[in-house]
């Protein structure tokens, strides 16, 4: 367990989620995640493992939904987050004072996916870049039929939604329920795609466990193969490769006693 409420000042029974990570250049970690009713808040370690909370808020309130973090050619971070509709993005100098940059990402209308959330990006070419994002439980809807897409983007700004679906209900291959994907590129050259499963509420016994799974693909585009990881539940994946080549997973769960929980666990795919 790395975090869980009352961490960061969110109350029982409430989020902590959306944990997304970045390597410094001394080596330390910095954890970012969502704190409800405050933003998106930061943590700090020398080993992935115990964290120290930083102060202040690196985007406030309601706006910072589902953060990831991205290190700009330049040095500079760049923050992407969702609001349910669009994509939008803050960059800051020192990873700690953001700024909303100009515009929006993309939006769901332009991908045709009914809603887009947890933004995570691969650089799949030298310079070239590729957004993987997933359709959102909306308020009162339980889990099941989502749906993962893709852009991609040259200067990461501005993104042009691919054609088609990556996972979940109208994908070409592997139709069942994916959310959250976080894409890691594989020394072959292809691209792992971790993603949460989480079938509808009263679906059929006997089909495939609910939890983290990983597929995978030639060209990051149609994925043909899955297995599960044996992580339940598991949401929000991001993995960070360290500067070893070593990976750590860190994840989301949540108790209704306890709230949302940041957990850690050691990679060997």
């Amino acid at each position: 367990m790395i975090f869980q409420p009352p961490a960061f000042g969110v109350a029982p029974g409430l989020p902590l989620a959306d944990p997304t990570a970045a390597l410094l250049d001394d080596g330390r970690i910095r954890l970012y995640l969502f704190a409800q009713d405050v933003g998106v808040v930061s943590a700090v370690s020398t080993d992935g493992l115990d964290f120290t909370e930083e102060p202040g808020v690196r985007v406030s309130g309601p706006d910072g939904g589902q953060p990831r973090i991205w290190r700009l050619p330049d040095g500079r971070w760049r923050l992407y987050v969702t609001k349910i509709q669009e994509i939008v993005s803050y960059t800051s100098a020192d990873g700690l004072t953001f700024t909303l940059d100009p515009g929006i990402r993309v939006t769901a209308q332009a991908t045709g996916l009914s809603s887009l959330s947890s933004p995570a990006i691969l650089e799949y070419a030298p310079g070239r870049y590729r957004m993987y994002y997933s359709t959102l439980a909306q308020p009162g809807q339980g889990p099941g039929d989502k749906q993962s897409g893709s852009a991609t983007s040259s200067d990461l700004l501005n993104w042009i939604p691919d054609p088609g679906i990556r996972l979940g209900p109208g994908a070409a291959h592997l139709t069942g329920p994916a959310e959250h994907p976080f894409p890691v590129l594989l020394e072959d050259g292809h691209t792992a795609l971790f993603f949460g499963r989480f079938q509808a509420l009263g679906s059929s016994p006997g089909g495939s466990p609910d939890g983290l799974y990983r597929a995978v693909s030639s060209d990051g585009l149609t994925f043909t193969e899955e297995v599960y990881t044996g992580i339940y539940f598991a949401n929000d994946p991001e993995v960070l490769r360290l500067a070893d080549g070593s990976e750590i997973l860190f994840y989301g769960d949540f108790d209704t006693q306890v709230g949302g929980m940041i957990l850690s666990a050691s990679c060997d795919w």
